[in-house]
């Protein structure tokens, strides 16, 4: 007939699991994105909000799973941890782009001091071999095995001439604007 259920057989929980990556993605989403990604942002992110919740930057995930699922008071610190981490994102970045505009500065100041004509030189070509490349592929029919090589080739090649735009042109162009409103009138200038 009817064998009962064994006794050591457990009932389901048919609660719903609380996921802690969920509530971290509404309350503080950079971080949920930073953790999620397994991009080199997780150490960082990671650190800022073991810091906020528990007060300690060597905080395990499963530590910060926990307190974000069983202390209420920790959604208000994620979301601390979140403007904290965005902040240091955005000085991340601005450094970033300070040693950016100082390396292309001091190449621009090599190039003038030693009187350097091989990135000028390097400018003309790779800009004849990426208007002439863009030229040839009106005249010319290229072989449907070769057509991946070809866009290979121009596609870096624009990316060349436009990093060469910007070593020339790109971070100069506030210098340039603001030389042009602060000149002296000449005379004859309306």
């Amino acid at each position: 007939m009817f064998d009962p259920p064994p006794k050591n057989r457990q009932k389901k929980d048919s609660s719903p699991k609380v996921d802690w990556k969920d509530i971290l993605r509404q309350v503080a989403p950079t971080i949920a994105g930073a953790l999620t990604a397994g991009n080199p942002l997780v150490f960082s992110a990671t650190k800022v909000l073991a810091n906020k919740l528990l007060g300690k930057e060597d905080a395990t995930l499963a530590e910060i799973a926990n307190e974000i699922v069983t202390n209420p008071e920790a959604l208000a610190k994620a979301r601390d941890a979140e403007n904290q981490f965005k902040l240091a994102m955005r000085r991340l970045g601005i450094e970033e782009q300070k040693v950016q505009n100082e390396d292309r500065d001091s190449a621009r100041n090599r190039e003038i001091k030693i009187k350097d004509k091989t990135p000028g030189g390097l400018a003309i070509f790779l800009t004849v071999g990426f208007f002439g490349s863009l030229g040839g592929l009106f005249y010319f029919e290229i072989p449907e095995a070769n057509k991946a090589i070809v866009y290979s080739m121009i596609g870096s090649l624009g990316t060349g001439w436009i990093t060469m735009l910007a070593y020339y042109y790109g971070s100069s162009a506030k210098e340039a604007t603001r030389a042009i409103f602060n000149r002296k009138p000449k005379e004859g200038d309306k």
